[in-house]
């Protein structure tokens, strides 16, 4: 038999298969490298590489991601009952250790009992990160299961629910001791809840709380247990008294302004964000935040971040004009980056900005974010006189900018290249002797593309002469 003829019968079936399968590479990789490709994919998708071949039949079931949410256009869940037959199908069949559970609930009628079933599998299954956004309508709110607060390998717990979900630990228990970063967003949590968690929490560093209901109106997150390091609190309650001392970052953002920071030593990144209702008693609110506004500024002087966003800049500007210039502030001598929100067409506003640089004498950089809303009628009140550009505050503002001694570079958002804004831009330029780099970050209202390179040419061209850096940057090319 000659050589032509080795290469017939099952040898060569054999050798196409071979190179069939050689072709294939990616089904030739090991099953943790495999897993860890699936993992990235969104949990139908990596379901459905079952049908794909005998080797990938099974290798979803042991991915330790399970990211599971409602898509409308998906044929295969069109409803309640046949999205529950497909996740109770894919934890029944799974294998191994689920690091990370993320459940996405749209339906107006709870599943209750399901979710605790599911969270008890999940406390076994050497769960990480938990992730449950439940919303759903019903008569009463749902409980999270006491067998939560027993798992040992929760690391990131997220509840987000229409306040329809309570988390209300019990006062004593066995797990969450691994415990990281909480985050609680539109959840009914009970008064006491950090002292329930201060016991055996003792890993707990992140607390993120978010439209969240109190039982009662006067609440005390008060804990020297809990190495608390980053707490955020958005729109909660009237009033909160807050003494963990352990914080490195707190951002609050509220329309109550019932805070009280009792201590807290080892801030460096602090952020306020007051918003004020649009009514007929917007400026009165304004007055009367302010002082309570000042009192958790105070609080803030060791800080080397400072976010001042929505109304801060406005509070701080009733402050100043009802107290005819008394008023005093910290010398925030750490503070190195500041970012404020305000309107540059409003005079209070603008001297209050600078009344604040007066108090940062080591900044380095600035973050100006203007403002363009009219947050009231143009019948304005007391100090709320409007301006075309600086006008007579230049000097007051020149000043205050040169003040800024250790000033390298300054950001000014959605920039529209009105005069109030050029004639901002030019006395940082001509005023902050350290500057090195502007940004310009044009509003997303104004770039309509082709227009961008006449747009830079208008500004850069009207500036005023500096040796300073210059850059305009349109809003998709912002990180």
């Amino acid at each position: 038999m000659d050589g032509s003829s080795a290469t017939h019968g099952p040898d060569r079936r054999k050798v196409r298969v071979i190179n069939e399968q050689c072709r294939d590479r990616i089904s030739c990789l090991p099953d943790v490298i495999l897993n860890s490709i699936l993992a990235l994919l969104p949990s139908k998708e990596a379901v459905r590489t079952c049908i794909l071949s005998t080797r990938w039949r099974f290798l979803w079931t042991s991915i330790p991601n399970l990211d599971l949410e409602w898509n409308p256009r998906d044929s295969e869940c069109k409803n309640e009952g046949t999205f529950i037959q497909w996740i109770d199908r894919v934890l029944r069949i799974h294998q191994g250790p689920i690091h990370k559970f993320r459940l996405s609930w749209p339906f107006q009628i709870s599943c209750r009992s399901y979710v605790d079933q599911w969270i008890l599998y999940l406390t076994g299954a050497g769960i990480k990160k938990l992730d449950l956004n439940l919303h759903w309508k019903c008569e009463a709110p749902y409980q999270i299961p006491y067998c939560l607060f027993e798992c040992e390998s929760l690391k990131v717990v997220r509840f987000h629910s229409n306040h329809q979900c309570t988390f209300n630990p019990p006062l004593k228990f066995e797990g969450l001791s691994s415990l990281e970063t909480l985050s609680l967003i539109g959840v009914l949590i009970s008064s006491d809840f950090i002292q329930s968690l201060e016991s055996n929490c003792g890993h707990l560093r992140s607390l993120f709380i978010s439209n969240c209901h109190f039982p009662n109106v006067i609440v005390s997150l008060s804990s020297k247990g809990l190495q608390l390091e980053r707490l955020t609190l958005n729109n909660c309650l009237d009033f909160i008294l807050i003494d963990i001392p352990s914080l490195k970052s707190f951002k609050a953002t509220t329309n109550k302004l019932g805070l009280t920071l009792l201590s807290a030593p080892n801030l460096v990144d602090g952020s306020l964000s007051v918003v004020l209702l649009d009514d007929d008693k917007f400026h009165e609110a304004a007055v009367s935040y302010s002082h309570l506004f000042l009192e958790i500024l105070s609080k803030l002087f060791r800080v080397e971040t400072l976010c001042l966003l929505r109304h801060s800049i406005l509070c701080l500007a009733a402050l100043i004009f009802y107290e005819d210039g008394e008023v005093h502030l910290p010398r925030y001598r750490n503070l190195k980056k500041l970012e404020v929100e305000m309107r540059l067409k409003v005079l209070s506003e603008i001297e209050a900005t600078a009344f604040f640089f007066k108090s940062c004498p080591s900044l380095e950089e600035l973050i100006v974010t203007i403002n363009h809303q009219s947050y009231y009628s143009e019948a304005e009140e007391g100090y709320d006189q409007r301006l075309d550009g600086m006008g007579h505050t230049t000097m007051f503002f020149e000043e205050s900018v040169r003040s800024l001694v250790h000033l390298k570079k300054a950001s000014i958002r959605n920039f529209t290249g009105k005069k109030a804004e050029m004639d901002f831009m030019k006395l940082l330029l001509c005023n902050a002797q350290s500057l090195k780099e502007l940004f310009l970050i044009l509003d997303k209202r104004l770039y309509q593309g082709k227009e961008i390179e006449q747009t830079k040419k208008t500004f850069l061209v009207e500036r005023a002469p500096s040796e300073v850096k210059v850059v305009l940057i349109s809003p998709n090319m912002q990180k």
